[in-house]
């Protein structure tokens, strides 16, 4: 078998120029070319929603709640509940042409199958583009950089045949000791979200459902065990597969939830994971406070909750209180428990069908039923051209910083030095020059070069 997650180590971004030229206007006639491929592949076939006379819920003329509720009453039960969990084992390992996740979809009804893919640093799946850290995304604290970052790896994953992207995350840097910090996008809850909403719109413009994690306070790792050479672990001492953390509403609101919520209500993301940890005595995936009063609630979030990987514990809490869809390993809410749960009026139906319809309002919302499904090719990703582009993601990012007194001379000039009209790294290996040839040719997609303009702190 081959490794969880391998990457080519000399390609860092492959996605971007026909990712980033497709949403705005092109400079160069070669990139515009292959986002034309790339659309032309993507839409080659019609979608499963193409007989509006016999699915009516196929009609694009009504909201993504009404094409829900239709589709719903078209249901049966087995057929509800055949949707709260995911159907693949093996894909997490990673391997070419599987997929991270799999919810399969119902042929009867033209439900089309999602597919999920990890990451943060680009898709698990076979050989992919290592992009930069989001860890140093968030050095830049750039808008830009964030959002080409999103759209880079959404391109790819998409093409790799993926709905879904487990990304970004955005758990606050709380200790070093946490072995996931490098995952997301720094120690301050502020910026961390602004990064992350351009992140997800970089990414969902491009057509893929971004998925922000880990929902909440699951800021440490835990000591024990480790496998060598792999992430993985089982942590024996404040594990957050196992911790409680207990946190004061107050901490809550100021340092663990702003990033969240900012994903939330300013990116608008379409799905949240939660978390393996408890807060505050009840499991993430189960928590009736952050799950439903403040995410679904007062941050009025309609996409829907899937747990991390084995973070489902008890069907009935989680049925009432948590997740919409237990995508790994689907033993928490596999067909025979939530029928149980039904049939002892611990769950109500309608409780069950409210995590139905918020799973199919989102893929209506992003339009999964009306085109056509992403094909699993990666011989279409323009590799050479996005090196650069992610080589910029990550200069943007490199800062220097040093003591020095006001005014004082060092007495060695630095290999380096920040800019301070550009606030980023400048080596004296890398002629400016090049570095602003390279900026224009890869446009933010908002129309921006992706360097900071002069004198701008944020973008």
């Amino acid at each position: 078998m081959s490794k969880a997650h391998r990457y080519r180590p000399t390609i860092v971004a492959l996605a971007a120029a026909a990712l980033v030229t497709s949403m705005v206007p092109s400079a160069t006639g070669s990139s515009a070319a292959v986002v034309g491929t790339i659309s032309q592949m993507t839409a080659a076939a019609p979608g499963p929603c193409a007989d509006v006379t016999q699915r009516p819920w196929c009609n694009t003329d009504l909201s993504p709640d009404e094409r829900a509720g239709l589709l719903l009453a078209a249901m049966t039960q087995e057929e509800k509940i055949s949707l709260l969990a995911g159907d693949d084992l093996i894909g997490v390992a990673g391997r070419e042409g599987t997929h991270t996740g799999t919810s399969r979809g119902i042929e009867r009804l033209g439900i089309p199958t999602l597919y999920f893919s990890d990451g943060p640093v680009g898709p698990r799946q076979g050989q992919s583009t290592q992009m930069p850290s989001p860890m140093s995304v968030a050095s830049s604290f750039s808008r830009s950089s964030a959002r080409l970052d999103g759209a880079v790896i959404a391109t790819e994953a998409k093409l790799k045949g993926n709905d879904v992207v487990f990304a970004p995350g955005v758990n606050w840097g709380r200790t070093p000791l946490n072995g996931r910090t490098f995952e997301y996008l720094g120690e301050d809850p502020h910026p961390a979200g602004e990064l992350a909403a351009a992140y997800i719109d970089g990414m969902q413009d491009r057509g893929v459902i971004a998925n922000v994690k880990h929902f909440a306070v699951n800021n440490r790792e835990g000591q024990g065990l480790s496998v060598p050479e792999s992430p993985l672990g089982a942590g024996i001492d404040g594990s957050r597969l196992l911790v409680d953390a207990r946190v004061s509403e107050r901490a809550l609101r100021e340092l663990y939830l702003p990033a969240f919520e900012t994903a939330v209500t300013k990116g608008h993301v379409g799905t949240v994971m939660c978390s393996y940890n408890r807060i505050n005595g009840q499991y993430a995936c189960e928590n009736q406070h952050l799950l439903n009063d403040v995410l679904k609630g007062e941050w009025g979030f309609d996409g829907f909750v899937l747990t991390d990987y084995g973070a489902g514990k008890n069907p009935i809490s989680s049925l009432n209180n948590g997740p919409d869809l237990d995508i790994w390993p689907g033993i928490t809410y596999k067909p025979v428990e939530v029928m149980a749960a039904l049939a002892t009026s611990r769950v109500s139906e309608t409780t069950m069908e409210e995590h139905v319809r918020r799973i199919l309002r989102t893929m209506f919302a992003f339009g999964v039923f009306d085109r056509a499904p992403y094909l699993d090719d990666a011989s279409r990703i323009p590799v050479d051209r996005h090196h650069e582009a992610a080589a910029d993601i990550e200069a943007d990012g490199m800062v220097l910083l040093r003591n020095q007194r006001v005014g004082s001379t060092p007495d060695a000039p630095p290999a380096g030095r920040v800019d301070p009209d550009r606030g980023r790294h400048r080596s004296r290996g890398r002629p400016q020059q090049d570095r602003r040839r390279i900026l224009r040719r890869h446009p933010s997609p908002r129309g921006h070069p992706a360097g900071r303009p002069p004198g701008t702190p944020w973008r």
